[in-house]
């Protein structure tokens, strides 16, 4: 086994980077925990809701811009420096204008959410989105190649920098600008890191018409895919922002922190690991890849249900020891939304085929038709459902799109049903017993009182 670890193929780095994102995944939240623990008790509940709603905007207008940048890096051929030094100024110019779009549209969020200290928050913490701009090439190529290693290691350095900084402001500060100054300092630290830690040259202005033009005809399905996809991860949670007070809206966001572990292990096994084995080794073109894909896939499925169900059974035992009696309230809407994303971690990563295999338009059409369903869902659940209903909505809407999805993806043969299915049946089998042990807990998450501010 050390000796297939140590090795150069394709299997020992897969391994290589599988070890490494859960490490990083687990190390990472671990680190988020640490010192979300020391900031709920500087700061108070309004000023994670604030902090909360300003994130959704701004990963809002980063998801509403991209034209699969990322992708079109890891898809490029290595070493082609032309291509990449016009991606990375197309990566550049993109953050400045978000920037300027995220200072324009401050005003009227303030308005809508009737905070005015949003207007001047959303402009400063957009700052994130022009440096983001910057982050070097390497680090997507580093993916492609299944060397993450190294990056694993900055990554999770700048990260214990920027949450000490952060942790130090708030105690200096006592207000929300903390999380704020903190939250721009990480970003800088992690593309610095990143820029100056990784092995390979560095990124230049560059432009190359034939780049540009195959990047934006692979990248507009993406466009709207990733619309699509910031409805379904995030559209609940705006809307829900607009029916709770800030103090109860904090506390899901603390709700969220923690249920967001099996989502990052999954997303970050699926985008490191699932996707460079779709593009090496397409069953499409060879069909004794299947089983490798197959393989890999459900130990993705299996560790992220397994996670979600773990963090399903003691959710609230853990805010009750981790946190003041004022956030006891994310322990059962961490139970009802892990509950809820069982079935969703179950076929998580089947997409990431569509992409590998540059079919953005079918990628598009799924996770459009999921975000109108989910959005469709959870207007009509949130008079009967309260809070709760931002969990059931996600999960119905997937299960509703998996047909679709199945589709698609068997056309490139890489539909697993057999492992599908058994993974789903399992998680409603442990939905079930769980949920009949939680029942008091989720019950109250029923019971919040919506309220418009």
């Amino acid at each position: 086994m050390l000796k297939i670890l140590r090795g150069d193929g394709l299997g020992a780095r897969a391994l290589r980077a599988s070890a490494f994102t859960v490490f990083q995944t687990g190390a990472g939240t671990f680190l988020r925990l640490l010192s979300n623990l020391i900031l709920t008790r500087l700061l108070f509940p309004e000023a994670f809701g604030l902090m909360g709603l300003v994130m959704i905007f701004v990963m809002g207008l980063g998801m509403f811009s991209d034209i699969g940048l990322r992708d079109a890096i890891i898809r490029q051929t290595p070493g082609d420096r032309v291509a990449l030094n016009t991606l990375w100024t197309m990566q550049v110019i993109r953050g400045l204008i978000l920037w300027v779009i995220a200072c324009a549209i401050a005003w009227p969020v303030s308005v809508i959410y009737n905070e005015p200290l949003l207007q001047m928050m959303l402009p400063v913490v957009a700052i994130t989105v022009v440096i983001n701009g910057f982050q070097s090439t390497k680090e997507p190529c580093a993916i492609r190649d299944l060397q993450i290693g190294q990056l694993t290691w900055l990554t999770l350095l700048a990260q214990l920098i920027g949450l000490v900084i952060m942790a130090l402001l708030a105690w200096w500060l006592q207000s929300v600008w903390a999380l704020v100054f903190g939250t721009v300092i990480s970003a800088l630290l992690k593309v610095l890191f990143i820029q100056f830690g990784l092995p390979g040259p560095h990124d230049r202005f560059g432009w190359n018409w034939p780049v540009v033009r195959s990047t934006l005809s692979f990248g507009i399905f993406i466009f709207f895919s990733t619309i699509a996809t910031f409805l379904v991860t995030n559209g609940s949670q705006m809307i829900l922002g607009a029916y709770v007070s800030l103090a109860v809206f904090g506390i899901i966001s603390i709700s969220n922190n923690l249920a967001i572990l099996p989502r990052m292990v999954s997303n970050t096994l699926a985008m490191n690991v699932l996707m460079p084995l779709y593009r090496m080794k397409p069953p499409v073109e060879d069909i004794e890849n299947q089983p490798k894909i197959f393989k890999a896939r459900r130990l993705v499925g299996l560790l992220s249900v397994g996670i979600t169900a773990c963090l399903a059974l003691i959710g609230d035992y853990l805010v009750e020891l981790l946190y003041d009696p004022r956030y006891y309230l994310a322990g059962p809407i961490l139970v009802l939304t892990a509950l809820c994303s069982m079935p969703i971690f179950a076929f998580w990563g089947i997409q990431k085929a569509l992409i590998a295999y540059g079919d953005s338009r079918s990628h598009l059409i799924v996770t459009a038709l999921t975000a109108t369903i989910q959005l469709t869902v959870l207007f009509f659940l949130l008079p009967v459902a309260s809070v709760g209903a931002a969990a059931l909505a996600p999960m119905i809407a997937a299960l509703i799109t998996y047909p679709l999805l199945a589709f698609y993806t068997a056309r490139y043969k890489t539909w697993d049903a057999k492992g599908d299915i058994g993974l789903i049946l399992l998680a409603f089998l442990l939905i079930g017993l769980i949920g009949w042990l939680k029942a008091d807990a989720i019950v109250q998450v029923f019971e919040i009182p919506l309220s418009v501010d």
